[in-house]
């Protein structure tokens, strides 16, 4: 079930001095990683870890009243390949193998924060050769650090380096590269209920490559910022969506399930659109053939619950991205006995539900006040029962008050 989930929870010892505390989170960020075992459905570290408490509540109020994702925590993680990666193109545990080879070579570890030196021919620059994760750690109540299902976002990262001819990297080196960049940046993480910490890994084709090729090496960066709510006002208000039907997101055979890097650029012109001249928060896209079926807006995974009690999401045909919290939320559905059905959800069946949320790492849950097609306005006018019980369950995992 949801519960044995696998979110990695660090010790802070508020008591310590900074100089003690940042001697503690140099040594054991650069350390090989704690030694890890599962208990209550929590993966806790067997190791000892101290981290720094975090900054005092009217300095973090002030980092997060600047726009989302505009301040950056001060160290990132760094590796880099040095073998030649020749991408397989049959099996998929043969593109593990081969990854794993790889990222046994790579060089790298924990630095300050800051630009990176790439060729002007790195096949991510060139051709779009990249991903990009998105994850998030949370304070406790009791100060300790929670970072949500790493291992989920590893594996997905993987999925995505087999489909864009990168090397995938093991689940253990991705996980623990994340560890070391939120342990570097644990002054960083907000106070319980004040905000998260974003976690960015990417995986780029760094070497230099003229042709339309694979990259010959290739970079695992991760860097943190401290966030509030995703969008404008608090967690809980309502957003407002432009039904997109004249551009698309994705198409059948591309690469809209997994989070490739050119997929999102082509996205910002609608949305840019959607705000500007019609007032809504984002675009809701529709499928690429029939322009019926809804798929996902911008950044999330969308669920509609209709008047019959039933929750669908729209299934994974390929130009759906898998996201985490979207397993999640189908996951805490099911054990509250909900029916949750991932099938294609017309348009007409978004409008006639009861209520309607998105979901994503960024946004957590965030229930829909409104959607507009063609020029008419549907409101959810409910209580949005549903949406707040998930919310709050889900919250509760995110920060370790519930296991």
């Amino acid at each position: 079930t949801f519960h044995n989930t696998n979110t990695l929870i660090f010790t802070t010892m508020a008591t310590q001095t900074r100089e003690q505390a940042q001697t503690n989170v140099d040594r054991n960020a650069l350390g090989a990683g704690a030694n890890l075992h599962v208990t209550a459905g929590v993966v806790s570290s067997s190791l000892k870890r101290t981290l720094r408490a975090p900054p005092p509540a009217r300095d973090i109020k002030a980092l997060l009243a600047k726009p989302w994702g505009q301040v950056f925590a001060p160290s990132m993680c760094h590796y880099e390949t040095t073998e030649r990666y020749d991408a397989p193109v049959g099996d998929d545990e043969d593109a593990l193998e081969e990854g794993a080879a790889v990222w046994a070579t790579a060089t790298g570890g924990v630095m300050a924060y800051g630009p990176l030196q790439v060729s002007p021919a790195a096949g991510v620059l060139n051709y779009g050769q990249g991903l990009f994760e998105g994850m998030k750690a949370y304070r406790t109540p009791d100060g300790r650090i929670a970072i949500f299902r790493p291992e989920e976002n590893a594996k997905r990262a993987q999925e995505g380096c087999r489909r864009l001819c990168m090397p995938p990297p093991p689940v253990k080196f991705f996980v623990d590269a994340v560890k070391r960049c939120v342990a570097a940046n644990a002054s960083h993480v907000p106070p319980h209920g004040m905000g998260t910490l974003y976690i960015r890994p990417m995986v780029l084709g760094t070497g230099a490559q003229l042709g339309l090729f694979p990259a010959p090496t290739y970079s695992l960066v991760i860097y943190a910022s401290p966030v509030g709510s995703y969008f404008r006002g608090k967690q809980a208000d309502p957003i407002d969506l432009h039904v997109e039907s004249r551009f698309h997101r994705a198409c059948s055979g591309g690469s809209g399930g997994v989070k490739a890097i050119g997929n999102y650029a082509p996205t910002l012109l609608p949305q840019k659109k959607a705000k500007k001249e019609a007032g809504k928060d984002n675009c809701l896209y529709l499928d690429s053939v029939e322009n019926r079926y809804i798929e996902e807006v911008g950044t999330c995974n969308i669920f509609v619950v209709a008047k019959d009690g039933t929750v669908r999401t729209p299934s994974l045909t390929g130009t759906i991205l898998s996201g985490i919290t979207r397993m999640s939320i189908i996951e805490i559905l099911r054990d509250m006995g909900r029916t949750v059905v991932e099938e294609r959800v017309s348009i007409d069946q978004l409008t006639d539900g009861e209520e309607a949320f998105v979901t994503g790492t960024a946004v957590g849950v965030c229930p829909i006040g409104s959607v507009t097609f063609n020029g008419v306005q549907h409101s959810f006018t409910g209580d949005r029962a549903l949406t707040l019980a998930v919310t709050e369950e889900l919250s509760g995992v995110q920060t370790g008050s519930i296991e």
